[in-house]
């Protein structure tokens, strides 16, 4: 039987770092596209992520996204399906562009501080 989900295609980067690198997502915002298609197995949940964000690609070409995978309350999972979104097994950060920290730090709105931290 066939799973319903949703793909969302949000705003992030992955930012190089001294010796470890972090991934950013604005899962609140703007979003870059979104769909709904059936699916039945993991593969298929790859195939429907690689396509989304192929077209995501060719519309936005310099711009850098994940895809979210939601499945619809109520639906079941495709086997797998869990391991595979914890492990990018759907290929959903594989359209995220890497950026220096310099980068992200000029990125940072104006006023922004640095937290302080304790003594």
């Amino acid at each position: 039987m066939a799973a319903l989900i949703t793909l969302t295609a949000v705003p992030g980067h992955i930012a190089q770092h001294a010796g470890f690198s972090t991934k950013t997502i604005e899962i609140y915002g703007r979003e870059l596209g979104r769909t709904t298609k059936p699916v039945g197995t993991v593969g298929d949940v790859r195939e429907a992520v690689r396509a989304f964000g192929t077209a995501i690609r060719a519309r936005e070409p310099a711009s850098s996204f994940a895809i979210l995978v939601g499945v619809r309350r109520g639906e079941r999972k495709p086997p797998g399906f869990d391991a595979a979104q914890r492990n990018n097994g759907f290929g959903q950060d594989d359209f995220l562009l890497a950026c220096d920290e310099q980068d992200t730090q000029a990125a940072a709105p104006a006023g922004a501080a640095e937290p302080e931290i304790g003594p």
